[in-house]
């Protein structure tokens, strides 16, 4: 997507990355239609699968935390050798993108939301949860065990088709990931952010973060939907990243 006469916004496009980070249970491979549609226009995008799930199942273990989700993809933006970098966090993957921002907050140049809880400094996932989830989170870290993925009417997801892709690829998921909480966010305020919000998600502290702590703050995208918005609206997914990330 190129916008016509706008010289900077056109460089800019071309010398930013997308990081699509996926969120629990899940691998990169969720973002392969968006991503799709990226090089489709020819902007740079990976999708990165975290420690422990999608491809890398087979290294699944309950002792994986957040920080290691966090230098999976401070590594990979290293190793990419990447430098103007707009992170995508859908779901836990928000908490995985502003752990990335405070550890290399001069590469990333903005951050979108997708779906998500907006993470603050020095917070869990399961600080958002109720004390009923928590306590089931910390029995199953305590226990060794993964965390095994929400129900799709959870997720606000009954279109079949989604369902029967998305269901064999599916993975349990590291309990301590939910329990560690963020560094502090402090070095991170010139970063832009948005949010794309789900309105068919029923993940209860997702839509609660959207009412409290993303309508009114940042810019904003409504998409009529489930939680797997990059599966069953792809081009719509793909158009509010590139609005919300501020270069075109």
């Amino acid at each position: 997507m190129r916008v016509a006469g706008i010289e900077r916004e056109e460089n800019d496009l071309q010398n930013a990355t997308y990081v699509l980070i996926p969120g629990a249970w899940h691998g990169g491979w969720v973002w392969k239609d968006v991503a799709t549609l990226f090089r489709q226009q020819c902007i740079a995008v990976t999708m990165p699968t975290l420690t422990g799930l999608g491809e890398r199942s087979r290294s699944a273990q309950a002792s994986i935390s957040l920080s290691t989700h966090i230098e999976d993809i401070a590594a990979h933006v290293f190793m990419e050798g990447l430098s103007d970098v707009v992170l995508v966090g859908w779901s836990y993957g928000s908490f995985v993108a502003e752990g990335v921002a405070a550890r290399l907050a001069l590469q990333v140049r903005s951050i979108v939301y997708i779906d998500a809880i907006v993470p603050s400094s020095q917070r869990s996932v399961m600080d958002y949860a109720s004390a009923e989830s928590r306590a089931a989170v910390e029995e199953l870290a305590r226990q060794q065990l993964l965390l095994p993925p929400m129900s799709f009417e959870t997720f606000g997801v009954s279109d079949q088709a989604i369902i029967d892709h998305v269901a064999p690829r599916l993975t349990g998921h590291p309990p301590l990931t939910f329990l560690e909480p963020l560094p502090s966010l402090d070095g991170t305020q010139h970063i832009s952010r948005g949010y794309v919000h789900c309105t068919q998600t029923r993940i209860g502290a997702v839509s609660s973060s959207y009412a409290n702590d993303a309508r009114g703050k940042m810019d904003t995208i409504t998409l009529d939907t489930g939680h797997h918005c990059m599966l069953s609206q792809p081009q719509q997914t793909f158009d509010s990243i590139l609005r919300l990330s501020g270069l075109v």
